[in-house]
């Protein structure tokens, strides 16, 4: 029997993950590879370096494939969809469908499974219309901007109160921000970005653009009166954010390190 390694959120077993769901991703609407963990939804990442193993107990995995579960919001993916379904554009604000309309594809034949973990949630972003026992839906624009709000607000909190805090400290809120909204475009589409932009001064390539020339101009001609204009908060955004990754590294190599034992260890005889 061939073995391979599986991390995911909560206890699942073996048959748990062969029931992975193919759904479309968020972002860029490619097949993407999604997890029902009882009522956890959780993304399925594929990782294989060129050479490696595991060691399980006292068993070689020679495969060193990992396959990694990590909890995603499934309104994500539903965003979307909803506003496909709802027939919404930027002159109206659409109709209401049923959620087995919304969540219909000859494509994606999984995306009926989305209906029981995303059900209770569905007012976070939805006007609901309750016709006798049925339910309706309509994507609500206010709701949406106040609920992805919501997750930068949270980003901004957890990335503060992370091991890697003090990296971010030093960032100020716009900084802070374009981190965040960064992101989230990992599972948001551009249109909803532009709109966190702009609710959170975060400047737009542009801006950025313009800000860069007025610098070059000011730096050629001085002039005391001339307010400087601020850093482009993004390039600060990623220069933390390397500092960040190259500070877990470095700790996650030293814990590593601290816990390792001689692959000679392995093959020694044991002491009697």
């Amino acid at each position: 029997m061939e073995y391979r390694i599986a991390v995911a959120h909560g206890n699942a077993s073996g048959s748990e993950w062969n029931t992975e769901l193919c759904l479309p991703h968020p972002a860029t609407g490619q097949q993407a590879c999604f997890l029902i963990q009882g009522q956890t939804f959780q993304e399925i990442n594929w990782f294989k370096p060129e050479y490696g193993s595991w060691f399980v107990g006292d068993m070689v995995v020679k495969d060193g494939s990992l396959t990694l579960g990590t909890p995603c919001d499934p309104l994500f993916v539903l965003l979307p969809l909803l506003t496909t379904a709802t027939q919404q554009t930027a002159d109206n604000s659409g109709m209401f469908c049923g959620l087995e309309h919304i969540l219909e594809s000859d494509t994606y034949q999984d995306l009926p499974k989305l209906a029981q973990c995303i059900t209770p949630n569905l007012r976070l972003i939805c006007d609901v219309r309750q016709v006798d026992a049925d339910s309706f839906y309509r994507l609500n624009n206010a709701k949406v901007k106040g609920w992805l709000c919501c997750k930068v607000d949270r980003l901004q909190q957890g990335l503060k109160d992370s091991a890697l805090g003090q990296a971010f400290q030093d960032m100020d809120n716009v900084q802070l921000a374009a981190y965040c909204i960064a992101m989230l475009a990992e599972y948001v589409q551009e249109s909803w970005l532009a709109e966190l932009r702009d609710i959170y001064a975060v400047p737009t390539s542009g801006e950025e653009n313009q800000s860069s020339q007025a610098q070059s101009s000011q730096d050629s001609f001085p002039n005391p009166g001339l307010k400087r204009p601020r850093f482009d908060p993004k390039e600060l955004a990623k220069k933390r954010a390397k500092e960040a990754k190259d500070e877990a590294k470095r700790i996650a190599v030293a814990k590593e390190a601290s816990t390792m034992r001689s692959i000679s260890s392995f093959f020694a005889k044991p002491n009697k």
